[in-house]
């Protein structure tokens, strides 16, 4: 009877001999999914949830490997392990880790003081794409559809099928750029005053969510200029070139310290188009920034300067567009119609943190432009001016124990815009006939919101 019990015991002892558990050398809890590696025949384990793994597999060998991701790898020889008494203890891995950078929300967007979803897109969304035009960029978010009239005109933008109204243009949707309305008082927008070159961020808030920024049905697309890293400055250039002679440069120069962030932009486009009289040519000047006055005020400024020369083809009735899709319908290159205009907007932020839970940002604003558009049945020259103020309050604050925003504020804007019409010699716009209409538009625009 005691030679029985001197057998099972040993029996016991030598299964218990080929089981090995890892542990963390800290904590000294098991840790599962260990990779045991021999490094003799190449054969491996896996440790289990209690951190064991059975070494029958290695008793061939002088050495065997532990690896899992996050600690050290460790190579012991078997008497090693016997020694620890099959305990083996794991290190957890350290990283040294370069500077942290954390980069500040633009003091213009009020993303932290809307209501519902609010839909971004990044620079690397912009590079995506040609960054000439801004429907394929837009057209990723869900719920807004750009469309696209021609290769040299991009104004249709619908959210949520909102803004198609009108054939051409934005109508029921707001646009800020860099926190400046672009919409005039007449709730019309001309996006392609915009050089999209420069664009660094987009934020597009939807329906009702656009509250903030006062009566917007279809919403608001905020477009915000890319802006210098801290501590860095950069200069660019970008050239593409293509076929049916497209050129376009872009130049651009940007830095940040301490006290301003600045970027200036210069875009040229040129293309000459794929059908006669289909020829385009645009220059835009940007430039501005953030000056940081003290540690509770901001003051930012927005420049902006646009040349537009586009020349439009017109239609094509199906048996010229399946025998030669490149001419144009010859009444346009006869009467030169297309559209010629200029644009300026200046636009200069304040904004003032008056505690830490309350904070208010004012812009005021101006804007110029001047347009040509030789279109059926008139000749159409339009003069537009503009000037406005946007003052938004903001308090973030505690009730019942849950955080809240509240925010309000006005918005005013004033256009005051002549439009003529001109009747057409016979084609030879260049010598425009007698007036037909001389109208001029005084437009203002109230806004007063809280949300």
């Amino acid at each position: 009877m005691k030679h029985l019990i001197l057998i099972i015991f040993f029996s016991i002892n030598f299964l218990t001999a080929q089981t090995l558990t890892v542990l963390d050398k800290k904590t000294e809890k098991p840790l599962s999914l260990v990779t045991v590696y021999n490094n003799s025949t190449g054969e491996s384990a896996i440790t289990n949830s209690s951190g064991k793994v059975n070494i029958d597999l290695f008793r061939n060998t002088d050495s065997l490997s532990f690896m899992l991701t996050g600690y050290s790898k460790l190579t012991l020889t078997n008497d090693q392990i016997k020694a620890m008494n099959y305990r083996v203890m794991m290190i957890e891995k350290s990283y040294t880790i370069g500077e942290v950078l954390v980069l500040g929300r633009n003091p213009h967007s009020a993303i932290t003081n809307t209501i519902g979803k609010v839909d971004m897109l990044g620079f690397t969304d912009f590079r995506r794409n040609n960054d000439m035009f801004l429907d394929k960029t837009l057209n990723l978010v869900p719920g807004v559809k750009m469309e696209v009239r021609s290769t040299t005109s991009q104004s249709h933008i619908l959210i949520r099928g909102i803004g198609g109204k009108s054939r051409f243009g934005l109508r029921d949707i707001k646009v800020y750029y860099d926190g400046i309305p672009i919409t005039d008082a007449d709730g019309t927008t001309s996006i392609n005053d915009i050089d999209f070159t420069s664009l660094g961020k987009t934020e597009i808030i939807k329906g009702s969510s656009a509250g903030l920024y006062g009566s917007s049905i279809g919403g608001v697309i905020n477009l915000f200029s890319k802006r210098a890293h801290y501590q860095e400055k950069d200069f660019n250039q970008y050239i593409t070139i293509g076929s049916f002679g497209l050129l376009t440069s872009t130049t651009n120069f940007r830095a940040g310290t301490d006290k301003v962030n600045f970027y200036a932009n210069y875009s040229y486009q040129n293309l000459d188009g794929f059908r006669l009289h289909s020829h385009s040519k645009k220059e835009f000047v940007t430039f501005g920034g953030d000056f940081f006055i003290s540690n509770v005020q901001t003051l930012s400024l927005l420049v902006n300067y646009a040349h537009v020369n586009d020349e439009f083809a017109g239609e094509l009735d199906s048996v010229d567009y399946k025998n030669n899709p490149t001419v144009s319908n010859p009444a346009y290159p006869l009467k030169n119609i297309g559209t010629k205009s200029k644009s300026f907007l200046l636009g200069v932020s304040h904004i003032y943190k008056i505690t830490s839970a309350f904070d208010n940002t004012t812009s005021i604003f101006m804007g110029q432009g001047q347009a040509e558009n030789p279109i059926e049945p008139f000749f159409n020259r339009l003069s537009l001016s503009k000037v406005g103020a946007r003052s938004v309050f903001s308090i973030n604050t505690t009730l019942a124990g849950a955080k809240s925003n509240f925010a309000f504020g006005g918005e005013v804007i004033r256009n005051f815009n002549v439009e003529k019409h001109y009747s057409f010699t016979p084609f030879n716009s260049n010598n425009v006939g007698s007036i037909n209409s001389d109208k001029e538009f005084d437009l203002k625009q109230f806004n007063l919101f809280a949300l």
